[in-house]
């Protein structure tokens, strides 16, 4: 049976980890589809909320002083306004990297979702990770020249506690619900391998072998979005990491991405980023 990763982590720089520190300047609607990693997922909110965190079938609302761990290969999806002054932070430990520190982790899963379950002990040890929590952002924010050896000591400093306060048993999945994930993870591992190309239902049906109206229903109730919606999200993603890397023209950028021409290419991009190619690249140059 193939292992689909979906989301690859890529550590940042010269880390073991991936992060990023979310903060604007200006309010915004944002959502990110249903996706999922080969890593753990710690979310923090320290300045702000999340309206919608869904992870598998349970929904969070994220706010400030909140942390949210997503499991190895759980899928999860974002619903919130981003509002000014808000201030937020994603770690992603990637799973061959935890494996190697922590060779029983494929027996265990990350329980730290549900604050009012928790033990004095573990009520303290949450204490303990928010202040780390806030050493990383602040670390992250400065110019030292050990930053990184900085920030590589914290996240093993959060991740030890994780591991010492916060671990279960992990129970086997129904059969049921790991077949629904080994079909999701088919379904998205074909799109995103197929941007390039024609990417009807018919087509993606008979390629994983399923009816075009069990494919439309199925994927609608468990990502929450449509097929069409997906592949859209999908050649954004794409799209805008040209824009970035590559001095292509924009028309050049839009068709290598699947799709019509530059207008079809700004209304995605629009829809999911907010800015159109052409402001997307005027940024990156400032």
């Amino acid at each position: 049976m193939p292992m689909y990763e979906h989301e690859i982590v890529k550590p940042v720089g010269q880390l073991s980890i991936w992060y990023h520190v979310f903060e604007n300047s200006q309010s915004w609607n944002t959502y990110v589809p249903a996706h999922w990693h080969r890593g753990i997922e710690l979310s923090y909110i320290e300045r702000g909320s999340i309206d919608d965190f869904r992870i598998v079938d349970e929904h969070f609302t994220s706010k400030s002083g909140r942390i949210l761990v997503v499991n190895t290969q759980e899928l999860h999806s974002i619903k919130t306004q981003v509002k000014q002054n808000d201030l937020a932070l994603s770690i992603i430990y990637p799973y061959s990297y935890v494996e190697g520190l922590f060779p029983e982790i494929n027996n265990y899963r990350i329980e730290i979702n549900q604050p009012d379950n928790f033990t004095e002990l573990q009520k303290l040890a949450y204490l303990n990770i928010k202040s780390q929590l806030i050493q990383f952002i602040a670390t992250a924010h400065s110019n030292s020249n050990d930053r990184n050896i900085r920030l590589s000591i914290i996240s093993l400093e959060i991740l030890d506690n994780l591991l010492n306060n916060f671990i279960q048993k992990r129970k086997q999945l129904p059969a049921k619900k790991e077949a629904v994930t080994q079909r999701l993870q088919e379904i998205v591992e074909y799109i995103t391998t197929n941007l390039k190309q024609d990417l009807s239902l018919e087509i993606i049906a008979n390629e994983c072998h399923i009816s075009r109206e069990y494919l439309a229903r199925f994927f609608k109730k468990n990502m929450a979005m449509t097929v069409a919606e997906y592949i859209r999200y999908r050649r954004a993603i794409s799209a805008r990491k040209d824009l970035l890397s590559s001095n292509a023209t924009l028309t050049k950028i839009a068709i290598d991405n699947g799709f019509s021409g530059i207008r079809s290419m700004n209304r995605a991009l629009q829809e999911f980023y907010h800015e159109d190619a052409k402001e997307i690249r005027k940024r990156e140059q400032k």
